[in-house]
Formats: structure tokens, sequence, C-alpha cells
């Protein structure tokens, strides 16, 4: 991997930790709420918010990760060769929030118990996330 890639990715996985580290307050207190969610094709229980991004900031979050014409054409094409393997990429990353425990604190209860249900429903969002 060319180091400007790396560096790249280091920058998507630290953001979007910084994401996942905003939502864990809201998801530990509404996890009861969204455990029951249905999800894809069906009503969601929260009506769908704007990206607190704007394209402004989004072109700037491009441009410090490098990001290329090129990139995002094998950005676009990523879905062919991704959607086969969700399963196996889900269970990666299920592994890694499993193995960290300051990770698994976002998917737990306030007693610190693993919510099984949500995390189900979250699995089936990411899935879908990852092919979109």
């Amino acid at each position: 991997m060319h180091p400007t890639h790396a560096l790249a990715a280091l920058v998507c996985t630290v953001l979007l930790a910084a994401c996942v580290g905003a939502l864990a307050q809201e998801s530990r207190e509404n996890a009861s709420r969204y455990a029951a969610a249905p999800y894809w094709g069906k009503q969601a229980p929260v009506p769908p918010t704007r990206s607190p991004v704007s394209l402004a900031e989004f072109e700037l979050l491009k441009t410090i990760v490098l990001m290329s014409p090129e990139d995002l054409c094998w950005l676009r094409a990523s879905r062919e060769v991704l959607e086969p393997q969700v399963e196996a990429i889900l269970d990666v990353w299920y592994g890694f929030v499993g193995a960290n425990p300051h990770l698994l604190a976002s998917f737990s209860s306030a007693g610190g118990e693993p919510q099984g249900e949500y995390l189900a429903a979250v699995r089936e969002r990411f899935g879908r996330w990852v092919v979109d």
C-alpha cells in the first residue's frame, strides 16, 4: 500500500471512530428503543437526519485524506467486491469490537452487558452500509 493511501485509511478510521464515539452515549440511552427497531425496507423508528457535515466540509475531508478521482472510481467499483463478503467483513469487525471493551461499551447496557438485539440490528444496518 502506498504511504499516502495508508495515511488516508488511517484518517478515515479515526474519523469513523470519532463518529462512533459521538454516538456512543445516544446509543446507550436509546438501546432499548433501537433494539426493537425495524431496518431496511421498513419504517425507521427515528426520522432520518441530515449529515452534520456540509458539502464544503466533505470536500475538505476528501482533500485531507488525499482522495483522488481514481480513489473515487475504485470506491464506486467496490460494491462488486464487497457485497459477497459482507458477512465475513462484519465477523471481523464484530470480533474487533468484542475484543476491545472501550468499543464494546457502545453496544452494551449501563450495567456493561452487550445488548444482543441491538448488536443484531446494528449488524444489519452496517451490512447495508458496506454494500451501499
